[in-house]
């Protein structure tokens, strides 16, 4: 990654552009090979930011800070087959001898973006300590015109629309841990994160149907202001033992992560006649009110045993628990009554227990320029 002068100063996301095989929207959206069905490890490990609002997240760590960016594409029975397509791996850059180290890092754009980022650590031969906050504030401004043709219907045989929207975003992560070094190669770290984000969006839309004589049919413009607000706490514990022989070591991970978000809309479309409004259409007014609470835990225990320097076994165990509350709420205006009603067609509320437990052996061997991996 330092060698990519395009990315400094800027974010995990935009590191992503410029990877082979690897596409990103401008909401944020990540897809390997044309596929969004892909796995984004950090370090090798999930994080519950990533899963909980990956965009977000993913802005939240600074290019400087990444090592460099594994693609598996044929992941093997050690990985969780959530990323059908393939996985994606951030690699963190590690620390690097002894002492005291710091690093500011400031950077801003147009149209309005700020970041900035402060680390601090301390290493000595027998532990370490580190803390880091990092903020990122940026706004978007969005074009966009369509048209469409729909042969078999008549009253809405032509669309064009046009619209424009604005969006700002500002989030703010926190980390602290370290990590002691106890004798026989023993090494047990931990750490804790905390994670803020708020986004906003206001957009403006107008379009008009064409019937195929090319006579109006119907006009309208259409209103939407948006606000998603959210916090996450991870809480994670690590530990690792290597052994006389070269990359043979014992590795275990657990973590908690807690997310509290909600997200909520406010629609309003209009009809007009020309430059009044419609005398023949109502309104339609809509709130959308979503919030929901996620627990996640997470332990991953992995021993690669080498037998010879082209033949090792990597066994392990694996289990997660996870627990989702969410609500959805859709209120319509009522402009007789005027009051919101709620919509219980249209609102639910849920309970999402998942649970997986894993256990996962591969058998890896290399012969000149072969390798083959069974698991």
């Amino acid at each position: 990654v330092n060698e990519d002068i395009t990315t400094q100063g800027g974010t995990a996301l935009d590191v992503l552009k410029n990877v082979p095989g690897v596409e990103v929207d401008q909401n944020g959206n990540i897809s390997l090979r044309g596929s969004e069905n892909v796995l984004v490890l950090i370090d090798g490990r999930p994080s519950t930011f990533t899963g909980a609002n990956r965009r977000a997240a993913l802005e939240q760590i600074q290019a400087s800070n990444i090592e460099n960016i594994e693609i598996i594409t044929n992941p093997s029975a050690k990985y969780n087959p959530e990323g059908m397509t393939g996985i994606i791996n951030l690699v963190l850059k590690k620390k690097k001898g002894t002492g005291f180290n710091s690093l500011l890092t400031l950077g801003g754009g147009y149209p309005t973006n700020a970041r900035s980022s402060l680390s601090l650590s301390y290493s000595t031969n027998t532990y370490s300590i580190f803390s880091s906050i990092d903020g990122n504030f940026r706004n978007r401004f969005h074009f966009g015109e369509n048209e469409r043709t729909s042969y078999y219907l008549q009253d809405e045989y032509f669309l064009h629309q046009e619209s424009q929207d604005t969006s700002y975003n500002k989030n703010v992560t926190v980390k602290v841990g370290g990590e002691y070094y106890f004798p026989r190669k023993w090494v047990i770290g931990a750490s804790a994160t905390f994670f803020i984000n708020q986004s906003k969006s206001k957009e403006n839309a107008f379009s008009y149907y064409l019937n195929p004589n090319s006579e109006e049919t119907k006009r309208f413009t259409n209103k939407d202001l948006s606000l998603r607000e959210g916090g996450n706490v991870e809480l994670a514990l690590n530990f690792s033992k290597r052994f006389n022989k070269i990359n043979e070591e014992l590795t275990g991970d657990f973590s908690f992560g807690h997310m509290n978000g909600s997200d909520s809309a406010l629609n309003r479309l209009t009809f007009w006649e020309g430059e009044q409004v419609s005398s023949k259409y109502l309104p339609i007014w809509r709130i959308l009110d979503n919030s929901m609470k996620q627990n996640i835990f997470y332990e991953k225990i992995n021993w690669k045993h080498v037998f010879t320097d082209s033949l090792f076994l990597e066994s392990g165990i694996e289990s997660s628990l996870r627990t989702i509350d969410y609500n959805n709420l859709n209120y319509l205006y009522d402009f007789y009554a005027s009051i919101w009603d709620l919509n219980d067609t249209s609102s639910y509320e849920g309970l999402y227990d998942e649970r997986i437990a894993a256990l996962y052996s591969v058998l890896n061997w290399q012969w000149k320029k072969w390798s083959i991996s069974g698991g």
